[in-house]
Formats: structure tokens, C-alpha cells, sequence
């Protein structure tokens, strides 16, 4: 949006405000610069000037690309409409993860979420941001000043030994001082908090599968495990990290996102913010405390997180922690509740692999889950038939914590009876949601749900033999019609506990004015409890919708609709126009349509759409989703493509000198310019009497360099020669 500037801009931030001790490159570019420095000047006090001059030199070249940067500003905010309207959608790896590991940027966004987390001013924010970034700026000259003297030492002796032929000194005093930075730079220090144990309540197990299909064809296919046996101690928890923890979660997701951002950019009030919801870490932890100070929830939350990570394999790290204080109410007192958020950049089949670690000797659904994992179903992108998007979650509950502000008299004695064993101690669980966009497939003749399909599982699962209470429900939306059979169910229950009529009376009463058919069985599952037939409901089509675009910035976009139905698509309209509104100073529709309407598309036939964009700016460009809408058997649906992105130029590295050298040049004309009239004159002047005195000098210091050489190589008078 802002222009090849911003490459400027972050480069000359990244070389004067970046941290050389971090970024061993950064540390790298200034200690070759100071060497060459010392390597030609072989002068000590030379050298360290010309270094420090190249230092300062620099500080106009990073005025120069802000002020050309701050230009495009007013354009782009232009009829923006708010602070997050000149915002173009952020690419789909952008999240937080990687922000953190960003130059200068990460640093300031730890800062601040660190002082939020300990309830810092803003004051005390500023100071800590600008500290941090005055040192990195302080060590730059410091390299200079350090590696220009190495480099004078190098050059001397390289001097030596061209000159006289006598081999260098074994090693001087400057060379060590720079193999001392360089160890220093290499040194880390790891902190292992320890952990010991704490022994909970009485024990209980239960499980549960569910599968879901919803009137726009998606099938879903969720598990919940629940135990009371696996306590924090046997976590690695104890001490003072347990007064008033009350919950740890973590969640890794993938594919969810997007369909929360479709539904997000539908909305025109909320489009803005929907590219915000890449931001979100593939995976992250919550944990939770109650009346503990933020600071100090923050720093018992190390042990909980470390313990997270071992248990399920992800490496977590802090991102922040705030605390709500609600206010009081009449049935008891209301705690102050802390959150500590942590997050890690694995994605999400790490969790997946591990999130029933506490639960993988039960047996029964969970083995059939864990079988669906490691075929990959269950894990998007994995195979062909994998979930479209999947949200993993596990943790524990301490109920002893929460229950302290729960009166006792406030809990119904025949909820105490029924869930005793989950009413003390802790409470480990693990879950997961997966879903296929397009999951209707054949069940019973006619298209419905088959979990066991989509699990891609060759057995029928079994309850767990610990299981206290083991429940698999299916469940479809009422039809308009079932075809003749009125007591065809939409919704199954099976479970290994008896359950009465008397007890599903209301259930009952509730579902059937919903217009659902509920069948309940208790004893073992069989394959057609896993199945529902969906022959009422009208689904969407088995329809692919496509957009690709080339990586040019004269970029052809091209959008798909092929129906692979064995039914014909009727009124069928793409709308792509959305696809570029969000560059509005850097992109331009070029030529062809970003739409397109047809009467009817056959089955196994396709239609496209073709247009040109030209990319103006260099950068990565994420182009919205197209929609579609078509008409089957008198019903409209609708849908939405992926999203593309593309990158239009962006500079080669080597070149960026260059590039900061006529950007420069171009901002001190302009300034110039603002106060004589006559810029670009005085700024030539001055480029070619720099260019003069540079070549000069230049040539001075080689006469220098042969006449020493000469003078060196000359033959020397024997004493005593008479000749």
C-alpha cells in the first residue's frame, strides 16, 4: 500500500534499531563493513573515524526513506473509513508467532505485552521500548569501532607479508578481543523451573463421540474425554503454581480460521478486521487464575506452561497475561480471574498426535480417534479425504480452586449425587472438532452422515471398558420430507448407561417441537448408529469453486466453478469484484470481468472467469475470495473460493543499496527544493564533488600504497661491498 519504501524503511530499521547480539546477520553486515574499513586504512584513529562516519552517514539515509514513506501515508488513509480501513488483508502465515521473531517490531510488542503483564504505565512502557532500542543503536558503532581496529591489524600484517615476505604474528590482541565478541554472541542461558507433585479426589472416566451433518452439506465429527484420575501432581504441579490455578487449556487449530474469516469478510461492518483473525497462532494456551495478581499469575504460569508443553508436545512461550475483575453479585463473591496466554508456531498435527497422551491406554473411542489422527482423516491436509479445518484442544480443570467460591447451598443435591466424582480434585479433558466442507456422502442409499467414513476407520468402535458413561450421538437437521417413513430418526443416541423414559421426557418434548426424530439405544454400538440418512434435506451440490492467480505484477486471475454433481447447477453467479478493493492506491482491474452469471451449468461441466490485475507496489498481495450462488432443485446456495496471494516484485537484496542511494537523493532534492528553489541542482553539485574527492583521494592512497611497496622491494647496499 505504501510503496517500495517500506522496503527502505524496514531495511534502514532493521541495520540501526536492530539487536546485532540477536540477528547474528545484522552483526555480521557491520563487523565486514568495519574490517574492510580497517583492511584499507591500516590507521587506527583513520579507520575508527571513517567507520563512525559511515555510522552517521547512515542516520540521513533512514530521515530520507521516512519521509518518503510518510508521503504515501495520507493517500492510503485517504477515505480509508477508520484506522483499520487503509489495512490490506494480512498473509495467511503472518501470525503472531512470527512477528514476535521480526526484527525491532517483535522486540516492541514483547515489551509491551510483558509491561501490560505486570501492570507497567505507559511511561514505564516507553522507557523500557526506547532503553532497549538505544542500546541495539549504541552497540553499532561500538562493532565499528572494535572491527575497524581488527581490520587495521589484518591490513598491516597482510601489509607485511606482500611487502617483506615475513609470515604474520601468530596473533594480536585486537583479533582476540573480536574472537571474544564473537563466543559472547554465541552464549545462551536456560532456565528449568522445578516441579514436584500434589495428590487429588476420587476418580471417573467418561467419553463421547459426536457427529453432526448441517444444511449446507459440512459433516463434523467431535470426540470429549474426561477423567478425574490424572491429577496435578502427577502433571509435575505443585506448590505455590497451584494457589488459585484454576484451568490450563491449550488449542492448535488449521483450516479454522478461514471459515471464520469468510464469515467475517459477509459481514461489510466487519470486513476490515477479517484479515486480523491470521494473527492468531496456529497454536496457543490459556491458563487461568483466580485472585492472583497479574504479575504474579504471570510468573507462576512459567511452571503450568512448562508442564503443557512436556504433556503434550508443543513448545509454548509468553506472549501476555491481563486479569478481569467482574463485578459483585448477591449469591457470593466473585473473584478477580487472571489469564496468561502463551502461544508456540507448531501447527496443528503436533497437538494432534499428543493431545490424548492422558487418556491413550483407555481403549474404546479413544482408540478409534487416535486411529483417525494417524490415518490423517482427522487432520486437515494430511490426504485426499482429510477434514477441510480441525481444532484440537486438552488441559485440566482444578475444581478444588473454582469450587472455594461456589457456595455449597447453591448446588442442587441431585447434581452433587450425579457428578460427585467431577466435583473435587482435578479434572484432565481432551477434545477435538474436525470438519469436511463438503461431507454429505452416500448412507443408506441416499446422501447423508457416515463418521465412520469420514474416520476412514475399518472397525466398529467399542466403549472403553473404564468408562463411566460412554456416549455417541448423530445428529442431521429436520428435512422438509423423509420420503414416506416418519419414524426415520435425524438424530441417534447410543450409550452404555440405562437411560429411562422418564429421564428424556424433556429432551424428548424439546427436540419434537424442534421437528427432530430421536432414537435412543443403550448397549453396543453398531455401523448404522455411526450413519444418518439425510434424504428430507436438500443439500448443497458436490460443487468446486476455484481462484488462482500468476505470479506476475501484471497478474492474470482465474475463477472456477465446476460442477461435479450428476445434477445441473441452475442461475449460477460469481461475484469476484471484492478482489482487489482493498488496494486501492496499488492495484487496478486492467481488463476481462470479475463476474460472471449462466443459466444452467451441466453436470461434470465447468465455467470460468478471466481477468488482469496490475499490481502496482511490491509486496504480497492477498486477493478476497470470489462468491457463488446457484439454484438446486428450487433451493439457493451459496458459497465462497479460496483466497490467493501472490508477490509483484519484490527487490533483490543486493540491489537495496542502490535503491537507498536514489531514494536519498531524490528526498534531499525535494528538501532542498522546499527551501532554496533550486534542489536538484545543489544536490548534483554535491554528488559530483563527492564523486571527485572520493576518486581523488582514492587515488592518492594508491600512489601512497606503490611508492611504500617500492621503497620495500628496492636492494639493499652490503657493508663492506667494494664493488
Amino acid at each position: 500500500m505504501l510503496g517500495s519504501p517500506v522496503y527502505g524503511a524496514l531495511t534502514m530499521a532493521f541495520l540501526m534499531l536492530g539487536d546485532p547480539l540477536g540477528y547474528p546477520l545484522l552483526f555480521l553486515i557491520w563487523l565486514v563493513v568495519a574490517l574492510v574499513v580497517g583492511i584499507i586504512i591500516r590507521r587506527r584513529i583513520g579507520a575508527v573515524l571513517v567507520g563512525l562516519l559511515i555510522w552517521l552517514t547512515m542516520l540521513p539515509i533512514t530521515a530520507s526513506v521516512v519521509f518518503a514513506l510518510a508521503q504515501n501515508v495520507p493517500a492510503v488513509m485517504n477515505g480509508a473509513g477508520g484506522p483499520l480501513g487503509g489495512l490490506p488483508p494480512l498473509p495467511s502465515g503472518l501470525t503472531l508467532a512470527k512477528i514476535f521473531e521480526a526484527p525491532i517490531v517483535g522486540k516492541i510488542i514483547k515489551a509491551a505485552l510483558s509491561a501490560l503483564s505486570v501492570e507497567a504505565s505507559g511511561q514505564v512502557l516507553a522507557e523500557q521500548i526506547i532503553r532497549g532500542l538505544v542500546t541495539d543503536f549504541a552497540l553499532k558503532p561500538l562493532i565499528m569501532v572494535v572491527g575497524a581496529l581488527i581490520g587495521v591489524e589484518i591490513g598491516r600484517l597482510v601489509q607485511r607479508r606482500r611487502f617483506s615476505g615475513t609470515p604474520p604474528p601468530a596473533g594480536t590482541g585486537a583479533v582476540k578481543v573480536g574472537a571474544t565478541l564473537l563466543i559472547l554472541c554465541l552464549c545462551t542461558i536456560v532456565l528449568i523451573p522445578p516441579a514436584s507433585g500434589i495428590q487429588f479426589g476420587e476418580e471417573a472416566y467418561t467419553e463421547a463421540m459426536v457427529g453432526a451433518l448441517d444444511k449446507n452439506g459440512r459433516a463434523y465429527v467431535g470426540d470429549l474425554f474426561m477423567d478425574t484420575g490424572s491429577t496435578l501432581s502427577g502433571m509435575g504441579l505443585s506448590g505455590m503454581d497451584t494457589d488459585g490455578l484454576a484451568a490450563a487449556i491449550v488449542v492448535s487449530q488449521s483450516g479454522v480460521v478461514e471459515e471464520f474469516r469468510k464469515q467475517l469478510g459477509s459481514d461489510q461492518s466487519l470486513s476490515d478486521m477479517s484479515s486480523l483473525i491470521n494473527l492468531l497462532p496456529p497454536t496457543f494456551a490459556v491458563i487461568i487464575y483466580l485472585d492472583v495478581p497479574k504479575d504474579t499469575a504471570a510468573q507462576r504460569s512459567l511452571s503450568v506452561s512448562k508442564a503443557l508443553s512436556s504433556i503434550y508436545g508443543v513448545d509454548l512461550s509468553q506472549l501476555t497475561s491481563f486479569s478481569i475483575k467482574p463485578e459483585g453479585n448477591e449469591t457470593g463473591k466473585v473473584p478477580l480471574i487472571t489469564l496468561a496466554f502463551y502461544q508456540s508456531s507448531l501447527d496443528v498435527g503436533v497437538l494432534a498426535d499428543n493431545y490424548l497422551n492422558q487418556f491413550k491406554d483407555r481403549g474404546g473411542f479413544v482408540d478409534a480417534i487416535k486411529g483417525a489422527v494417524d490415518n490423517g482423516r482427522l487432520v486437515p491436509g494430511e490426504t485426499g479425504d482429510s477434514a477441510s479445518g480441525a481444532i484440537f484442544t486438552a488441559g485440566f480443570i482444578n475444581v478444588d480452586a473454582i469450587k472455594q467460591y461456589v457456595p455449597a447451598d447453591q448446588i442442587p443435591k441431585n447434581v452433587t449425587d450425579a457428578l460427585d466424582p467431577f466435583l473435587s480434585g482435578s479434572v484432565s479433558f481432551a477434545g477435538s472438532v474436525s470438519f469436511w466442507n463438503h461431507g454429505a456422502q452416500p448412507s443408506g442409499g441416499a446422501n447423508g452422515l457416515d463418521i465412520l467414513n469420514l474416520l476412514g476407520a475399518s472397525a466398529t468402535p467399542s466403549y472403553s471398558p473404564d468408562s463411566d458413561l460412554s456416549l455417541l450421538l448423530a445428529f442431521a437437521p429436520p428435512g422438509e420430507n423423509l420420503g414416506g417413513e416418519a419414524e426415520t430418526p435425524n438424530v441417534k443416541i447410543s450409550t452404555n448407561v440405562p437411560l429411562s423414559q422418564t429421564e428424556l421426557d424433556t429432551i424428548y418434548n424439546l427436540l419434537e417441537k424442534m421437528g427432530y426424530i430421536v432414537r435412543v439405544k443403550q448397549g453396543t454400538p453398531s455401523p448404522l448408529d455411526f450413519q444418518l440418512d439425510a434424504s428430507g434435506l436438500t443439500l448443497p451440490m458436490n460443487v468446486e469453486f476455484t481462484k488462482t492467480i500468476s505470479d506476475s505484477e501484471t497478474a492474470t486471475v482465474t475463477v472456477i466453478v465446476k460442477n461435479k454433481d450428476t445434477k445441473p447447477m441452475t442461475d449460477v453467479r460469481v461475484d469476484d469484484r471484492a478482489t482487489i478493493a482493498s488496494y486501492t492506491t496499488s492495484a487496478e482491474l486492467l481488463s476481462g470481468s470479475t463476474t460472471g452469471s449462466w443459466d444452467v451449468i451441466p453436470a461434470g461441466e465447468s465455467r470460468t472467469i478471466t481477468y488482469t490485475v496490475r499490481l502496482g507496489n511490491p509486496g504480497v498481495y492477498t486477493l478476497q475470495p470470489a462468491a457463488l450462488s446457484y439454484i438446486s432443485e428450487g433451493t439457493r446456495f451459496s458459497d465462497t473460493s479460496n483466497r490467493v496471494e501472490t508477490v509483484a516484485s519484490r527487490p533483490f537484496p543486493i540491489l537495496m543499496p542502490f535503491e537507498l542511494a536514489a531514494l536519498t537523493w531524490k528526498t534531499g532534492s525535494q528538501l532542498l527544493d522546499m527551501v532554496t528553489g533550486r534542489g536538484m541542482m545543489i544536490m548534483s553539485v554535491i554528488t559530483v564533488a563527492f564523486i571527485a574527492y572520493v576518486a581523488w583521494d582514492g587515488f592518492r592512497s594508491y600512489r601512497r600504497w606503490r611508492r611504500r611497496g617500492e621503497a620495500s622491494e628496492a636492494p639493499q647496499s652490503v657493508s663492506g661491498d667494494t664493488s
